[in-house]
Formats: C-alpha cells, sequence, structure tokens
C-alpha cells in the first residue's frame, strides 16, 4: 500500500508525492492520518521536494514491474540496481531527488567501471540509472535528468559464440528426455526452429499449422514486433503430436503440474543441467 498525492495539470494527474509501501491498508491510513495534521498544521508541503530517493527507487520498481510485467529475475535485479545507487547517495548524504546531479552520477559510474565488474554488468547498471531518472522527468518529479549524459561502456572485445557441438547436443537431450521431459520439448523445439526462450514459452497450438507444416509467430510475441514464419520439422511434429492440449488455455509447453512454463524455468533448469554434465 502506498499514499499518493497528485496534482492535475493540462487535463493530466501528475504525482507530486509518492510514500514509501506499507504492509497493511491500516498502516497506510495510520500515516494518512499523520499527514493530514502535518498539513492542517502547515507542516507538510506536498511538493516533489517531498520525493526521497529511497521512496521514489521502491515506488519505480514496483510501479514498473506491475506495468510492464517484469519477470521476478528482472525485478530482482533492478531492486540489486536501485539499492546499489540508494547506498551511494546516502554516502554522499543525498536524500532527494532534486540533490542528485551529474558529478554525482559521473562519480558512481567511474566507481563502478573500478570494481571487479563486467562491461555487460556496468552497462546494465547505466541503462537502469538512465531509465530511473528519465521516468522521474516525466513524472515532474525533477525538471531535467542527471543521468542524460551517460553513454553505456563499449565492448571491445565480444565472446565468441561457441555452438553445441553433436555430442553435446546428443547428451543434453539425453539427460532432459529422462530427467525432465518438460524441459525436453522445450529444447527440441529450440533446437528444430531457433525461437527464443520467450517466444516458446507462450507459444500456442493456434500458431502451429500441422496441415502446412509451419510454426506462425505473430508479431506480438516477437522481440522484433514482426510475424515470422518458421517451417516445422517433421521430428518436431511427431513429437508436439504426443503432447496433450490442456484445458487451462491453450499454451503448448507445461511444467508437470500443468501450468505454462516461464523463461526463467528454463534458463534455470539448463543451466542445472549443464552443472549435472559437466
Amino acid at each position: 500500500y502506498y499514499i499518493k498525492f497528485e496534482k492535475r495539470v493540462n487535463g493530466k494527474s501528475v504525482t507530486k508525492y509518492h510514500s514509501k509501501s506499507f504492509v497493511s491498508k491500516s498502516k497506510a491510513r495510520q500515516e494518512v492520518h499523520k499527514i493530514y495534521a502535518d498539513i492542517e498544521r502547515g507542516n507538510f508541503n506536498v511538493n516533489i521536494e517531498n520525493w526521497s530517493i529511497e521512496n521514489y527507487l521502491d515506488y519505480y520498481c514496483k510501479t514498473l514491474r506491475d506495468i510492464k510485467n517484469w519477470s521476478e529475475n528482472t525485478f530482482r535485479a533492478n531492486s540489486y540496481y536501485a539499492n546499489e545507487l540508494f547506498e551511494y547517495c546516502i554516502e554522499l548524504n543525498l536524500n532527494y531527488l532534486r540533490d542528485v546531479k551529474q558529478n554525482h552520477l559521473e562519480r558512481y559510474v567511474q566507481g563502478l567501471s573500478n570494481k571487479d565488474l563486467k562491461i555487460n554488468s556496468v552497462n546494465h547498471r547505466i541503462v537502469f540509472i538512465k531509465a530511473v531518472f528519465s521516468k522521474a522527468v516525466k513524472l515532474e518529479l525533477i525538471h531535467k535528468s542527471p543521468a542524460s549524459f551517460l553513454e553505456k561502456l563499449k565492448v571491445n572485445d565480444k565472446q565468441e559464440t561457441i555452438p553445441f557441438s553433436d555430442n553435446e547436443l546428443r547428451l543434453i537431450l539425453d539427460y532432459s528426455k529422462v530427467n525432465n521431459p518438460s524441459f525436453y520439448n522445450i529444447f527440441m523445439c529450440a533446437i528444430y526452429t531457433g525461437l527464443r526462450r520467450n517466444e516458446i514459452c507462450k507459444l500456442e497450438w493456434q500458431d502451429i499449422d500441422l496441415m502446412q507444416d509451419r510454426i506462425i509467430i505473430p508479431a506480438k510475441k516477437t522481440k522484433a514486433k514482426y510475424e515470422r514464419l518458421i517451417p516445422l520439422h517433421l521430428d518436431l511434429k511427431k513429437l508436439l503430436l504426443t503432447i496433450p492440449k490442456s484445458e487451462k488455455d491453450n499454451y503448448v509447453f507445461r511444467y508437470t503440474n500443468g501450468d505454462n512454463v516461464k523463461k526463467d524455468w528454463v534458463t534455470k533448469i539448463f543451466s542445472n543441467i549443464k552443472k549435472q554434465l559437466n
């Protein structure tokens, strides 16, 4: 639960204050009564200066998780980045959004670069910081983003992509077929189609044309936002015909309990299988 004050600006609601989160509605109501009392005494101003860094970062992560439907891993990572930034601001005695300046973020990114972090890890944090302050500008909490100057670090040496050998693929398939049939089906689909994890997890029976041996991925399900047409390999077709359809929904791939699989689960299982097979 949150306490939020809004102001109508040009017919739109603009948030001017957002509290920290409360574990229950009663706790939030108690805080509302305190705020009303402070307003009556003239001790509370509903304006951008009341947005602390801590409250805003908490608001940003939890709100964007719901709006953009972040996965649990994405939410966890962004919450970690938010906590890192908050701790840095506390060290510099920066309590409010308005206190953060360009030079503060310059030193912060420089400090990240000096740590034992991969360039991609630093870049993930830079993207997060830019998004955080850009959102604050859109909400009219600050007038200008102090992170607008930030640019991602250049990756000089791209990591070489080494494909699996035939033997490695066979090992993974043999192991998963016995120990995790749900993952086996997904891995087979990945091999024969080249679909991304999220595309496979969201694959529905209506996307599969068994008569013309093809898979049609609608634009709304693809990362690039355009329709993809993929030939249906005979071996994959035979596998799909063995998968029972569910009464819950139209998704193809499921956990053993019948629920639709999530991409984070696919990553986790794949990592575990690689460890088991060394």
